[in-house]
C-alpha cells in the first residue's frame, strides 16, 4: 500500500524517464502497424496485378481516321500572309476614307493610289528633236543652216533660227562649229563640231541632222476628269490638292516629285502597238 501512495512522487522525479518511455512504446507500436500495413498493401496489389489483369479482356484496336489532323497540320504550314507596308489595306490602322469628285460623285480610297500622282495616267509621250539643215550655199564657203531645238526649255528658243555660217564660225545659238567643207556649192558636204557633247556629224542638203534632245507628254488624271497636255520636264501639275513636278520624262516613263515632301512617282507609258 505504501508503494502504490510513493509512484506519485517516483513520477514527478523522474517524468523525463516516463516520457521517454511512452515514446519508445509508441514508436514500437507504430512499426509495428506500418508492417501490418505494407503486408497488407502487398498482397491487394499482387491481387490486382495478377489475378485483375489477367482477367481483363484486352482493348480492341479500330482503325483511326487520320484525315482531320494531317489537313489541320497542312493548315498551320500555309500560314497568312499579311501586308502591313499600306496600312489602308488594314481599317484597323488606315480607315477607309472617301473623296468627293467636282462631278460630286465619291472615290473610295482604300489602297491609295486612288488619287493622287499614283492615279494619273500616261496618254502620250513625244520625243523632242535637235535639227539641223543645211538650206543653201551662199559664196564661196558660206552657207545657210537652220537650227530647231524642240527641247529647249526657253519656248522662244524652240522656234526655227537660220544663220549663215563659213568655216570655223558658230551659229546664232552656238550649237554647232562648222569644221571643214568638202565640195562646194550646194553639192558641199559640211562637217560640224556639236557644242554640247563634241560629237563630229556631217550635214548636206540632201542629209540633214536629227537627234533626240528630250521628251514631252499628255497626262490624263480620272478622279478629277482632267488632262494636261505637252508637259515637259520642270513643269508643274496640281493634283488632289498637291503640286507636283515633272523631273523626268523617257521614252516609256514619267517621273514626277510632290513639291511638299520631294516623293517620287514612276508612271508607265504603254503605248499602243
Amino acid at each position: 500500500m505504501d508503494f502504490l501512495k510513493s509512484i506519485p512522487a517516483l513520477l514527478r522525479q523522474h517524468y523525463e524517464k516516463a516520457l521517454l518511455g511512452l515514446a519508445l512504446a509508441a514508436l514500437v507500436l507504430s512499426g509495428l502497424l506500418l508492417t501490418s500495413q505494407k503486408q497488407k498493401q502487398e498482397e491487394g496489389l499482387k491481387e490486382y496485378m495478377v489475378d485483375a489483369l489477367s482477367r481483363r479482356k484486352p482493348f480492341p484496336y479500330t482503325n483511326v481516321d487520320w484525315g482531320p489532323y494531317f489537313a489541320s497540320a497542312q493548315r498551320a504550314t500555309n500560314s497568312i500572309s499579311v501586308d502591313f507596308t499600306r496600312p489602308r489595306l488594314h481599317n484597323v490602322f488606315g480607315p477607309v476614307k472617301w473623296q468627293r469628285r467636282p462631278d460630286d460623285r465619291l472615290i473610295k480610297i482604300e489602297v491609295g493610289n486612288e488619287i493622287g500622282a499614283e492615279a494619273m495616267k500616261v496618254t502620250r509621250i513625244v520625243p523632242l528633236y535637235l535639227n539641223i539643215t543645211l538650206d543653201k550655199a551662199s559664196g564661196a564657203n558660206g552657207f545657210f543652216i537652220s537650227v530647231v531645238s524642240e527641247g529647249a526649255t526657253n519656248a522662244f528658243l524652240r522656234k526655227k533660227f537660220q544663220s549663215y555660217v563659213t568655216p570655223g564660225g558658230k551659229d546664232r545659238l552656238n550649237t554647232f562649229v562648222l569644221k571643214d567643207v568638202k565640195g562646194a556649192g550646194d553639192e558641199a558636204e559640211l562637217a560640224l563640231e556639236l557644242a554640247d557633247t563634241g560629237e563630229k556629224i556631217a550635214l548636206s542638203t540632201n542629209r540633214p541632222f536629227r537627234r533626240v534632245d528630250g521628251y514631252k507628254t499628255d497626262l490624263s488624271y480620272p478622279p478629277e476628269n482632267r488632262s494636261f497636255s505637252e508637259k515637259r520636264v520642270n513643269d508643274t501639275l496640281t493634283l488632289a490638292g498637291e503640286d507636283y513636278i515633272v523631273v523626268a520624262i523617257s521614252q516609256d516613263e514619267v517621273v514626277l516629285s510632290a513639291r511638299s515632301n520631294n516623293k517620287r512617282t514612276t508612271l508607265r507609258y504603254n503605248a499602243a502597238p
